[in-house]
């Protein structure tokens, strides 16, 4: 069967994956086989369709499309590491090890040879590779299907944790498009009132998304406040960052071209990026260009992320550039410093962070060896020069000061495992006092070539281990963009969750057992999604983590976090004094029951997306937590023990902050008969006011309380407010005709 490409499609327990399945072996093996060449066999390419993914140790559906009618196949597995597996006589090896028959089937009418089978699961964690031998019936010559993981899963019937898909027309479900590697959403508190909003990027010839958070659980379209320079602008992620430290968040919008095919020469040119500059009165004004964040090349961007890079109180910003399908590259990445007023000065050259002129789709700032100066990683594509040749190039910058130096080298393994790096995340996953990088990516099933979403460990040196997926249960055998760590059932460690970007692929979310191993869950919710962001945020202040993902021509979708769990919980809003004012890059640690956990203030996240500025603990069943941040400034700051069950605003300087109302007005109308009250908070609307017992209600318009009160006959005199966390308020009344 030498020199024949044998097009077959392998399935098991799942959607239909579009791969190319070949002849097997090494060039070697391949000619050594003795089997006269067959006809070329059919070229299917079948859609993806759904079916029962592995559940409970049972796995279902296994089944090849493409093969000749009346083909024999015999499906194997093995629950060991891909790599040059044995052969057999006629000089054909597999590609896993220790491969297990599971039984065998014929080719159908329809191409499709399928079998029903289980599969033990040995640990709650396992995965499972499978591969399969064709035999056609007339030429009696074989074939190999290529590789593919699948992970033994836990139904959601018992998880801990569980979501709902909200749709209803008070929850965000706009449609968004975008070529194959745009989409982002930012969970940006643009109003100061404390309830996480939500921006969603859109394509080109589309408007952009914002829905305000009206503290009740629904969302109002406030798209009209951002609307886009030209439509003709194509969205490609989107962070935010109060930039000149002015108390309100301003939103960054970074510009891709329409057009984007793999394998191909792309156009290098983009949109110009976009910078909505908060007014603090709800409203915005797109200062793009005049702020410097526009490149002066044209150039494309695919994604960008916020660090105050030499701590100087103001954050900076990466912008990452991008044109697939010419090496070497000219679109080097920018590194702009803020001059302290919102602006920015090019220092690529300077300060050494260029990203190589690659193609990088995700990049982020975290501390890797907490020294209390953000690192950089930039995920790329792997550069084409001889398509298919891949050569995964992801890189690594240690910030020494403020200046960068590339030092992926130091750590052997790391960087070489994403193809198409196309989101990432990290957390202390085993709660040992660093952070463990996460980077989605999509499964590539020969063993000659990269895992997808590799975990790297951290070190708490800046170096970090060779890919860890396996180990750790979290490799996923689907095309993946945004992903997330959040301790999604509160006891006391982050979990994942993962979205996939073809609709017939399953999200993922596993959950840690407390050792930074890792279950699958499937959950119903969380499929029939082509998500390519997404982040997360507790956007109705319950305390459990919720989700929102950027899903490609359809609904992107809110997840709401079900909080079926009974763990404890606590919340941090920090602001900075001497740092930058939303504290970006602080590092938050919670101790409880002798474990201490950590968190980072994000400026950026996932796949072209932000989480929210609010850092989320689980407790577990401890009642308490004693808090430590390190913030960008250096400062240390330890609060003490925090009770569980809130939210906690810290000012860098002042600590924990007390409610104070910053404005109050009382008016009784003698001829309406009628008390109205209203009042600012300074927590905005993550606090419940009350007058004589009866609550005031939040409007999130305004950003305030409100209370009207009938048939009041005689002038009060004063009104007495008093709030749920303690606070007490005398207000003298006004009386009015």
């Amino acid at each position: 069967m030498s020199g024949v490409l044998v097009t077959l499609l392998l399935g098991c327990g799942g959607p239909k994956p579009d791969a190319e399945l070949t002849d097997s072996g090494t060039s070697e093996d391949t000619a050594a086989n003795p089997n006269p060449d067959p006809a070329p066999w059919p070229h299917l390419a079948y859609p993806g369709v759904k079916s029962d993914e592995f559940s409970r140790g049972r796995m279902v559906n296994t089944w090849v499309g493409g093969a000749p009618v009346g083909a024999r196949v015999l499906f194997y597995t093995s629950g060991t590491s891909m790599g040059e597996g044995p052969c057999e006589d006629d000089g054909h090896c597999f590609d896993i090890l220790d491969p297990v028959l599971l039984g065998e089937a014929v080719s159908g009418e329809d191409e499709i040879a399928t079998l029903v089978t289980d599969v033990a699961a040995d640990e709650p964690f396992a995965h499972r590779y499978v591969q399969a031998v064709v035999e056609d019936p007339d030429s009696a010559a074989r074939a190999f299907t290529n590789v593919l993981l699948r992970y033994v899963v836990a139904t959601g019937a018992d998880s801990p944790v569980s979501f709902s898909r909200m749709t209803s027309s008070h929850h965000p479900s706009p449609n968004t498009v975008g070529n194959t590697h745009t989409g982002g959403v930012a969970w940006i508190d643009y109003n100061n009132d404390y309830w996480s909003d939500l921006f969603v990027t859109n394509g080109a010839d589309r408007q952009h998304f914002l829905f305000r958070n009206d503290g009740d659980g629904t969302f109002t379209d406030v798209s009209h406040l951002v609307p886009k320079p030209s439509q003709s602008i194509e969205d490609a992620g989107v962070k935010f960052g109060d930039l000149d430290n002015d108390g309100d968040s301003d939103i960054i919008v970074t510009a891709d071209n329409p057009f984007f095919t793999s394998y191909v020469k792309n156009p290098s040119d983009g949109g110009p990026n976009m910078l909505y500059r908060n007014e603090g009165d709800g409203t915005f004004v797109e200062v793009a260009a005049s702020a410097g964040i526009v490149d002066p090349r044209g150039w494309r961007t695919s994604s960008a992320a916020l660090a105050d890079i030499d701590n100087d109180g103001f954050l900076d910003l990466y912008l990452a550039n991008w044109a697939v399908g010419v090496w070497p590259h000219e679109n080097t990445d920018r590194m702009l410093l803020n001059r302290g007023d919102g602006t920015f000065d090019d220092v690529t050259e300077e300060r050494g962070a260029d990203g190589g002129g690659r193609d990088p789709l995700t990049v982020m700032f975290f501390d890797a060896d907490l020294d209390g100066f953000s690192d950089l990683y930039v995920g790329n594509t792997a550069h084409v020069d001889e398509p298919p040749k891949f050569e995964p190039d992801d890189l690594f910058y240690r910030n020494d000061g403020g200046f960068f130096r590339e030092v992926i080298a130091e750590s052997p393994g790391m960087g070489d495992d994403a193809i198409a790096a196309m989101g990432m995340d990290v957390g202390d996953i085993d709660n040992d006092g660093d952070f463990d990088l996460y980077v989605t990516d999509f499964w590539n099933e020969t063993p000659t070539l990269p895992k997808g979403n590799p975990l790297y460990l951290g070190h708490g040196d800046g170096t970090f281990s060779d890919n860890a997926c396996e180990d750790r249960g979290v490799c996923v055998g689907y095309v993946s963009w945004p992903a997330n760590f959040e301790d999604l059932d509160r006891d006391g460690d982050v979990d994942l969750v993962t979205g996939t970007q073809n609709d017939f692929m399953p999200d993922q979310v596993f959950i840690n057992d407390g050792t930074g191993h890792f279950t699958y869950r499937l959950l119903g919710p969380l499929t029939n999604n082509a998500a390519h962001g997404g982040s997360t945020a507790d956007y109705d202040g319950d305390g459990a983590v919720d989700l929102f993902f950027w899903n490609q021509a359809s609904s992107s979708v809110l997840f709401r976090n079900d909080g079926i769990d009974d763990g404890e919980w606590l919340q941090l809003r920090l602001f900075g004094t001497v740092s930058n004012r939303d504290a970006i890059g602080a590092v938050v640690r919670a101790t409880a029951g002798g474990v201490t956990q950590m968190r980072r203030v994000s400026g950026g996240d996932s796949a072209h997306s932000q989480r929210e500025l609010i850092v989320h603990f689980g407790l577990g069943t401890h009642a308490t937590a004693e808090v430590e941040i390190t913030w960008p400034s250096g400062a240390v700051q330890t609060l003490g023990s925090i009770d569980a069950d809130q939210l906690v605003f810290v000012d860098e300087t002042a600590g924990v902050l007390t409610e104070d109302l910053t404005e109050t007005t009382a008016t009784w109308s003698a001829s309406a008969e009628e008390l109205t009250v209203t009042a600012r908070s300074s927590f905005g609307g993550r606090t419940a006011l009350s007058v004589d017992g009866d609550a005031l209600t939040y409007d999130a318009a305004a950003v305030q309380h409100v209370h009207s009160v009938a048939l009041v006959t005689v002038d009060p005199g004063s009104v007495e407010i008093v709030s749920e966390r303690g606070g007490s308020w005398t207000v003298s009344t006004q009386v009015v005709p």
